[in-house]
């Protein structure tokens, strides 16, 4: 089997490892996949990429992906033992019921409201302190610092001078700026005269 064959193989075989961890996390299967996950380890850390640019490249891919998986699995299974995973707690208050029938909300808006409340107290004290430090937060608005003090006027070209009227040409026309285009005007222009 060739190394471009063997990669997509494995490549496949990471999809399907997913989306058995999926399953697994959305309570379609009694237990996680832990042997498939480890004989998947096994075959890619076996594969030798050899030293073609384009495979070694895909299969340090497959690895970060691998890795990146395993985090994000490890994550949510302790958020299941925890009783935090977002997934199983919607499904708890679905079953009570988003309302109980006295009109007091249901556990997650409970708790949302609750964690509205204390990152509001945790930002107040924060922003408090920092005020005492004279930092100012990110986000809050920026008091404006006082204007700086004029400095002296240096006069661009064509600009006036200290006490003097801007400096024109004799045509009376405004002198351009380097870089703007100069203005063409209809007034036809005086002709040098001719040598006989």
């Amino acid at each position: 089997m060739s190394d471009a064959n063997a990669l997509t193989e494995l490549e496949r075989d990471l999809e399907g490892l997913r989306i058995k961890f999926e399953r697994y996390f959305l309570g379609l299967e009694k237990r996680p996949p832990l042997a498939d996950r480890a004989k998947y380890k096994r075959r890619l850390s076996r594969f030798d990429p050899g030293s073609e640019t384009v495979i070694r490249f895909k299969w340090q891919n497959l690895t970060q992906r691998l890795t990146t998986y395993e985090r994000m699995w490890e994550r949510i299974h302790r958020q299941i033992e925890e009783g935090t995973y977002i997934r199983d707690v919607k499904k708890a208050d679905l079953r009570e019921g988003w309302k109980k029938k006295d009109g007091k909300p249901g556990p997650t808006a409970q708790r949302e409201q609750e964690a509205t409340r204390k990152a509001a107290d945790v930002g107040d004290e924060a922003a408090a302190f920092m005020a005492q430090l004279g930092v100012p937060m990110r986000g809050a608005p920026k008091k404006r610092a006082p204007a700086p003090s004029p400095s002296p006027a240096v006069p661009l070209r064509g600009e006036a001078k200290a006490g003097g009227a801007p400096a024109r040409p004799a045509s009376g026309a405004p002198v351009a700026m380097r870089g703007q285009a100069k203005a063409k005007s209809d007034a036809p222009r005086p002709r040098a005269p001719a040598a006989a």
